[in-house]
């Protein structure tokens, strides 16, 4: 072979590997559009790569689980909130053991409640804290919401922005009530929090489970020196309950619907060309499209599952437990990208069963996503750049 044709051959195959590490590098960001142009440059370059578009999948729906997901008093997070048709009540319960002795005299007592930027909404929220009075535990999978007193000891009215990544801090001051749970232990059952009515916002915050559990710092004096006692949290879970305004997300015309809270997820199955045998998958993209005005968020994040089981039958539905390309995207997003190049591999090497998209944290709040659906002009699709194998087509 003439020395230049080895060269030209070299100088393509430098070009189809520049520009395949190219392709790959921006479906980590998740947000680019079309590439259809650097599938032309690698053809050209005589990679063979080909690219396929497949608008609109075969079958979609959506569904919406009955509860929150994850088990009450086993989970690093707690919700507290109020939306329309939704109401987040939250219950903590400090050790016993670690409180001052009796007859203590407390100076201040404070209760510490650690929340993270991109938990819940930026807005302000006032949170009532109510005196518990009745026992209840955390390892109940039915928790239900423990009685308290008619009037708050406290209501906490301050916003809960911070900077973005960052963790904030909410500081109860319960003196009064801690004293009260010094002189009788038996008392000692815990705050309730409790959206103040016509709140529109809602808030997570790190369970006992979490790094930063919920504490309370005692000050006392007992006549020689101020003591400090730092009991957490033993006990800690929410309610999310639906309200008389409630109106399921799903079952919008022409609109597939993810919702955190009480999760929605959508399925899709696309049909997948016969790529023969052999066949080398670089690169693939699910494309949905948004639609803001039908949206509530403040921002998302989301990814992708494989659906594992024959049929489809709601939250029944099983899915590989690995969430993949993962991506965040705004609330005036036009179009949000997966790259799914793994989960699609499976799904032309396996058979297709169909993909779940589903949010990445389905208990930070009650926000829902809509996207369009297949019988619109702009339905889900599914881009696929591949080297074909041997037998395409047949």
């Amino acid at each position: 072979m003439p020395v230049a044709r080895l060269r030209v051959r070299a100088k393509h195959a430098v070009i189809v590997a520049a520009l395949l590490a190219a392709l790959l590098a921006l479906g980590a960001c998740g947000t680019q559009e079309n590439y259809g142009l650097g599938v032309v440059f690698l053809e050209e370059a005589g990679g063979g790569v080909q690219y396929v578009a497949l608008e609109g999948p075969s079958r979609a729906s959506e569904y919406q689980l009955a509860q929150v997901p994850g088990f009450p008093g086993q989970v690093t997070t707690f919700l507290v909130g109020s939306r329309p048709g939704f109401l987040a009540r939250g219950a903590v319960r400090f050790d016993r053991g670690a409180m001052p002795a009796v007859g203590t005299v407390v100076d201040s007592a404070f209760v510490e409640l650690v929340f993270r930027e991109g938990f819940g909404d930026r807005d302000t929220l006032l949170i009532d804290v109510f005196a518990i009075t009745s026992d209840w535990t955390d390892t109940d999978s039915l928790f239900t919401f423990p009685s308290h007193e008619a009037v708050p000891r406290l209501t906490v009215d301050r916003p809960f922005a911070g900077p973005t990544g960052t963790a904030d801090t909410l500081r109860l001051p319960l003196t009064e009530l801690v004293q009260e749970w010094v002189n009788d232990a038996g008392v000692n059952l815990g705050i309730a929090l409790v959206p103040a009515a016509g709140q529109d916002s809602e808030i997570e915050f790190v369970s006992r489970q979490g790094a930063e559990p919920p504490r309370l710092i005692v000050y006392s004096n007992d006549g020689a020196e101020v003591a400090v006692s730092t009991p957490v949290a033993t006990a800690d879970s929410f309610v999310l309950e639906t309200t008389v305004a409630h109106v399921p997300p799903v079952g919008l015309a022409d609109r597939l619907t993810l919702a955190r809270g009480l999760p929605a997820r959508i399925l899709l199955d696309f049909d997948l060309p016969a790529f023969g045998e052999r066949v080398t998958i670089h690169r693939a993209e699910l494309v949905l499209r948004m639609d803001p005005a039908s949206s509530v968020t403040n921002g998302y994040s989301a990814g992708v599952q494989r659906v594992t089981s024959e049929t489809w039958s709601g939250e029944t539905t099983q899915a590989d437990p690995v969430l993949n390309g993962l991506v965040s995207f705004a609330a005036d997003s036009d179009s949000v990208v997966f790259p799914i190049t793994g989960v699609t591999r499976l799904l032309v090497s396996d058979g297709s069963l169909g993909i779940q998209v589903r949010a990445l944290e389905e208990r930070a709040d009650t926000d829902v996503v809509r996207f369009f659906g297949p019988g619109t002009d702009r339905p889900p699709s599914l881009r696929i750049w591949y080297t074909p194998g041997s037998g395409e087509g047949t």
